[in-house]
Protein backbone atom coordinates (compact mmCIF):
# COMPACT_ATOMS: atom_id res chain seq x y z
CA UNK A 1 0.00 0.00 0.00
CA UNK A 2 2.58 2.74 0.93
CA UNK A 3 4.36 1.88 -2.77
CA UNK A 4 1.07 2.36 -4.75
CA UNK A 5 0.43 5.51 -2.46
CA UNK A 6 3.72 6.82 -3.25
CA UNK A 7 3.08 5.91 -7.55
CA UNK A 8 0.20 8.01 -6.77
CA UNK A 9 1.80 10.63 -5.50
CA UNK A 10 4.67 10.56 -8.06
CA UNK A 11 2.19 10.78 -10.54
CA UNK A 12 0.17 14.02 -10.14
CA UNK A 13 3.56 15.85 -9.26
CA UNK A 14 4.42 15.10 -12.88
CA UNK A 15 1.36 15.08 -14.28
CA UNK A 16 -0.11 18.82 -12.76
CA UNK A 17 3.90 20.35 -12.26
CA UNK A 18 3.42 22.62 -15.71
CA UNK A 19 -0.28 23.57 -15.47
CA UNK A 20 -3.78 22.36 -14.21
CA UNK A 21 -4.99 19.41 -15.87
CA UNK A 22 -8.71 18.18 -16.97
CA UNK A 23 -9.89 15.98 -14.97
CA UNK A 24 -11.60 13.39 -17.68
CA UNK A 25 -7.10 13.73 -18.81
CA UNK A 26 -6.19 12.72 -15.67
CA UNK A 27 -8.56 9.89 -15.63
CA UNK A 28 -7.33 8.66 -18.71
CA UNK A 29 -3.77 9.38 -18.02
CA UNK A 30 -4.25 7.07 -15.01
CA UNK A 31 -5.75 4.71 -16.82
CA UNK A 32 -3.04 4.19 -19.17
CA UNK A 33 -1.04 3.97 -16.15
CA UNK A 34 -2.43 1.22 -14.47
CA UNK A 35 -3.54 3.28 -11.71
CA UNK A 36 -6.94 3.17 -11.92
CA UNK A 37 -9.55 0.11 -12.35
CA UNK A 38 -11.17 -0.19 -15.71
CA UNK A 39 -14.48 1.83 -14.30
CA UNK A 40 -12.75 3.74 -11.59
CA UNK A 41 -12.29 7.45 -11.90
CA UNK A 42 -10.17 9.22 -10.18
CA UNK A 43 -12.19 11.41 -7.84
CA UNK A 44 -13.69 8.68 -6.21
CA UNK A 45 -10.12 6.26 -6.39
CA UNK A 46 -9.39 6.37 -2.36
CA UNK A 47 -4.95 6.43 -3.53
CA UNK A 48 -5.94 9.60 -5.65
CA UNK A 49 -8.43 11.58 -3.10
CA UNK A 50 -5.20 10.93 -0.11
CA UNK A 51 -2.67 11.71 -2.71
CA UNK A 52 -4.74 15.22 -3.49
CA UNK A 53 -5.23 15.72 0.21
CA UNK A 54 -1.58 15.33 0.82
CA UNK A 55 -0.09 17.60 -1.72
CA UNK A 56 -2.63 20.28 -1.16
CA UNK A 57 -3.62 20.02 -5.08
CA UNK A 58 -7.07 22.43 -5.63
CA UNK A 59 -9.81 21.64 -7.69
CA UNK A 60 -10.77 24.32 -10.13
CA UNK A 61 -14.07 24.85 -12.31
CA UNK A 62 -13.76 26.16 -16.08
CA UNK A 63 -16.45 27.64 -17.41
CA UNK A 64 -20.33 27.55 -17.20
CA UNK A 65 -22.61 24.61 -17.64
CA UNK A 66 -22.27 21.88 -19.78
CA UNK A 67 -18.82 23.45 -21.97
CA UNK A 68 -17.30 23.68 -18.36
CA UNK A 69 -15.40 21.16 -16.39
CA UNK A 70 -13.47 20.44 -13.88
CA UNK A 71 -9.44 20.50 -13.83
CA UNK A 72 -6.76 19.53 -11.02
CA UNK A 73 -3.84 22.11 -10.50
CA UNK A 74 -1.70 21.97 -7.59
CA UNK A 75 -0.69 24.81 -5.51
CA UNK A 76 2.11 27.33 -5.09
CA UNK A 77 4.99 25.66 -3.27
CA UNK A 78 4.66 28.13 -0.37
CA UNK A 79 1.22 27.17 -0.22
CA UNK A 80 1.96 22.28 -0.13
CA UNK A 81 0.47 21.51 3.44
CA UNK A 82 2.35 20.10 6.08
CA UNK A 83 1.99 16.53 6.42
CA UNK A 84 -0.41 15.94 9.36
CA UNK A 85 -0.45 12.93 11.36
CA UNK A 86 -3.90 11.11 11.19
CA UNK A 87 -4.28 11.60 15.21
CA UNK A 88 -4.34 15.56 14.40
CA UNK A 89 -5.98 14.98 11.72
CA UNK A 90 -8.76 12.92 13.43
CA UNK A 91 -8.84 15.00 16.66
CA UNK A 92 -9.42 18.50 14.09
CA UNK A 93 -12.55 16.74 12.02
CA UNK A 94 -13.77 16.11 15.14
CA UNK A 95 -13.74 19.09 17.29
CA UNK A 96 -16.17 21.98 17.50
CA UNK A 97 -16.34 25.36 18.26
CA UNK A 98 -17.35 25.58 22.10
CA UNK A 99 -19.58 28.21 21.91
CA UNK A 100 -21.44 26.19 19.81
CA UNK A 101 -21.81 23.27 20.94
CA UNK A 102 -25.49 21.93 22.34
CA UNK A 103 -27.24 24.86 21.15
CA UNK A 104 -29.02 23.03 18.71
CA UNK A 105 -30.33 21.06 21.46
CA UNK A 106 -32.41 23.94 23.61
CA UNK A 107 -33.73 25.38 20.07
CA UNK A 108 -34.97 21.87 18.69
CA UNK A 109 -36.72 20.20 22.07
CA UNK A 110 -39.59 20.60 23.25
CA UNK A 111 -37.49 21.61 26.63
CA UNK A 112 -36.72 24.95 25.17
CA UNK A 113 -38.25 26.47 28.37
CA UNK A 114 -37.46 23.64 31.23
CA UNK A 115 -33.95 24.03 32.95
CA UNK A 116 -30.85 23.31 31.28
CA UNK A 117 -32.31 25.98 28.35
CA UNK A 118 -32.17 29.93 28.67
CA UNK A 119 -33.46 32.07 26.65
CA UNK A 120 -30.06 33.72 26.35
CA UNK A 121 -28.82 30.26 24.70
CA UNK A 122 -31.73 30.28 22.31
CA UNK A 123 -31.00 33.60 21.29
CA UNK A 124 -27.58 32.94 20.50
CA UNK A 125 -28.06 30.20 18.17
CA UNK A 126 -30.82 31.79 16.38
CA UNK A 127 -28.76 34.65 15.75
CA UNK A 128 -25.85 32.25 14.32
Amino acid sequence: MPRRHSEVIKFLRDALAADAVGVPKLDAMGHAAGLLGERQRITQAKLFRRAKRSLGIRSRRDGFGEGGGWSWELPPSSDAPATISATTQAFSTRTRHPSRVGLGSCINSRKAGRAGCSAESNRFALDT
